[in-house]
């Protein structure tokens, strides 16, 4: 009886890139401990990869378009656009909403 031989291992093509993206958060709100826990979860992981050598694209942002935007729009009776630029700053810098 043969021994049975081990088949070669497939070589993949070399690809440094490590890709990684958060929801699209509706601004229509502060933002709040799921907001926090997915962009820390993302970059921990965003800076681990870029540690193991890796080209990393980290994608995060805001959706200032949504349904959700106009209906806090209208419940504020404010045009969509004050709404999103009154909020948006919240999920971009410090987190201090206004």
């Amino acid at each position: 009886m043969k021994a049975a031989r081990a088949a070669a291992p497939i070589a993949a093509p070399v690809n440094n890139s490590f890709y990684i993206t958060t929801a699209i958060a509706y601004p229509n709100g502060v933002p709040h401990i799921g907001h926090a826990y997915e962009a820390i979860a993302t970059d921990a992981l965003a800076r681990f990869a870029r540690l193991d050598g890796k080209d990393v694209f980290f994608l995060t942002g805001t959706d200032e378009h949504g349904l959700k935007m106009v209906q806090t729009a209208e419940a504020e009776k404010l045009p969509t656009m004050e709404v999103a630029t009154r909020k948006c700053p919240a999920f971009q810098g410090d987190g201090r909403a206004s």
